[in-house]
């Protein structure tokens, strides 16, 4: 699972649940795993769980976090995402502020699934060709895989209703060139600034 890592401006304030960090991220899943111990401290460490409504911010607790470790009732729980809500992980490790992790289902928006290999990279100058024909708009399973991720991104960021709704305005995005102007406009600072 790769995460996406989200503008916290971009967050709604209802999706936060009280976290006034800076670091979040989404991850396109059909499937959580929260494990037994969760909501406990070790060795300064812990991650909470909440479920949350994402149109609403609804949510309620995911992880026991008053039931002892030793508590024969505390076992994983296997999550299957449903479209709309979302699992927020925040994490702490060794005391320090992880951030809050979405875990949000993909809708299944008509993209169709692909073999691991047709995603596949490689060095620097292949994942830059790669990169700039999918700004180019051109069609197929790396170029939907740019579109799940958009898609989960700006809904979690709140600039989308849906994964659907996220996809079609990445889409449009890449369609349009937009993309790849913004690509070109990046290109032409970094290399300004380098001189």
């Amino acid at each position: 699972m790769n995460a996406i890592y989200l503008d916290p401006n971009m967050i709604p304030a209802q999706l936060r649940g009280g976290y006034s960090g800076k670091k979040f991220k989404a991850v396109v899943c059909t499937e959580v795993t929260i494990r037994a111990d969760a909501g406990l401290w070790s060795g300064g460490s812990r991650d909470t769980f909440r479920f949350v409504q994402l149109s609403t911010g609804d949510a309620i607790a995911a992880s026991d976090n008053m039931s002892a470790p030793w508590d024969a009732s505390r076992k994983d729980q296997h999550i299957t995402l449903k479209p709309g809500f979302a699992v927020v992980e925040h994490s702490l490790f060794s005391g320090k502020d992880m951030g809050l992790t979405f875990y949000v289902h993909p809708d299944e928006y008509g993209l169709p699934r692909a073999a691991p290999e047709a995603l596949s990279g490689g060095g620097a100058a292949l994942n830059a060709e790669i990169a700039r024909e999918v700004l180019k708009g051109t069609k197929g399973p790396r170029r939907d895989v740019v579109l799940l991720n958009a898609g989960a991104a700006l809904l979690v960021a709140g600039a989308a209703p849906t994964v659907g709704d996220g996809i079609a305005m990445g889409a449009e995005a890449l369609d349009t060139g937009r993309a790849a102007r913004v690509l070109e406009t990046m290109v032409a600072v970094s290399a300004e600034t380098a001189a």
